[in-house]
């Protein structure tokens, strides 16, 4: 088996399926009981937020648990919408689905929504930002830090700053940003920030909201009291503890699992460069504007959909783009708005997302079968 589908989901480490047992054999209570067994609880679920604000530079209070980066999102956007209903929202063409038709569910009931157009290497352009803002009072501005299918690292300071500038608060989606690089929230200085375990090794089911102000959303899901009143529901501790152990495992072997990452992702454009095979990398250069484990490839003459059934049959897994669309059929998004027309481009590309566990044998396999494929095609 060849897995190059970890901007989809990364397996779950060993250790972190550990904790996870441990903490749903040890830790009975609910964290809201008002007894020794709900204030143990409750000291767990404050020495994992603990954990995470030590990281992130900021405050536990900031932290919000929650079930996935698509609540964590909804928690942000429609928690800005119902604070600030009149005002503006700025967002791009390329965000993740769970941002996108959550701001067309909520165009429906009437907000302002404008939508961001990107280059060809899908950068969006920060005079088309301004104008946005000028144009209106905006509430925030919600922008995929670093994007699911080509991997692309927006502008961030820039973006934080025009914002700011204006009177807007910021989220970045940075789900797929823990495993490449670390994340000072004090020093990227947005107001709302949303993350995933299984993006880096540790549980589906759990995600995480920073909240710079907690006064700035009113509640997405309503309830109980806990989380600040932000988000009601009884606490997943053990899932929780799952995330801290992952991000724990991700902050000490992270540079190398950089070196790793880049050099394999270089060495696959070069060992493509030395096949049959011609193709187009979409985006920019492997470097500081992409994260290196993620790469979109076109290949020129190549159904991408047919090649993947190909290589899913070859026991190599990976997608066409964000697995959240893996039950349509259509054209991503993405690339639709990168290669406006060129359906050619569009439909004969490939997302290759690396984990540090894939070799140079795999790689030399991968090509094999391409040049399997189109020979037969």
């Amino acid at each position: 088996m060849i897995y190059l589908d970890n901007a989809a989901t990364t397996f779950i480490h060993p250790d972190v399926i550990e904790t996870i047992q441990t903490s749903l054999a040890q830790v009975k209570g609910n964290p809201s009981s008002v007894h020794e067994l709900g204030f143990e609880a409750t000291r767990e679920w404050n020495a994992a937020k603990d954990t995470i604000a030590n990281i992130f530079h900021v405050s536990k209070k900031q932290l919000i648990f929650n079930s996935s980066g698509t609540e964590a999102n909804n928690i942000v956007i429609q928690g800005r919408y119902y604070k600030t209903p009149k005002a503006r929202f700025i967002t791009t063409l390329t965000e993740h689905s769970s941002v996108l038709n959550t701001f067309k569910a909520l165009e429906k009931r009437g907000a302002d929504v404008v939508y961001l157009d990107v280059d060809e290497q899908g950068f969006i352009s920060l005079g088309d930002l301004e104008s946005a803002l000028q144009e209106a009072p905006t509430t925030l501005v919600s922008i995929l830090h670093t994007n699911n299918e080509t991997g692309v690292i927006q502008a961030i300071e820039a973006i934080t700053k025009l914002a700011h500038q204006y009177g807007a608060l910021v989220h970045y989606d940075m789900v797929q940003v823990l495993m490449h690089a670390p994340v000072d929230l004090a020093a990227i200085g947005c107001d709302f920030a949303t993350f995933s375990a299984h993006k880096f090794f540790g549980p589906k089911g759990v995600g995480l909201t920073y909240i710079k102000d907690l006064t700035t959303l009113e509640p997405h899901t309503v309830g109980g009291s806990q989380e600040y009143r932000l988000r009601a529901g009884t606490p997943n501790l053990s899932l929780a503890k799952g995330f801290v152990k992952a991000l724990e495992i991700t902050e000490q072997n992270r540079a190398d699992w950089h070196t790793k990452i880049t050099h394999l992702s270089k060495t696959l454009l070069e060992k493509l460069d030395a096949s049959s095979l011609k193709y187009t990398l979409n985006g920019p250069p492997i470097g500081t504007s992409r994260i290196p484990g993620t790469l979109n490839i076109a290949f020129d003459g190549v159904d991408a959909i047919d090649l993947r059934f190909f290589l899913n049959d070859h026991e190599v897994y990976l997608s066409l783009g964000s697995a959240c669309d893996a039950d349509s059929m259509h054209a991503s998004h993405v690339l639709t708005a990168m290669f406006k027309g060129d359906e050619a481009r569009i439909n004969s590309s490939l997302r290759f997302s690396f984990s540090p566990d894939i070799n140079e044998a795999d790689l030399d396999q991968l090509i094999h079968l391409i040049e399997t494929y189109k020979k037969s095609a």
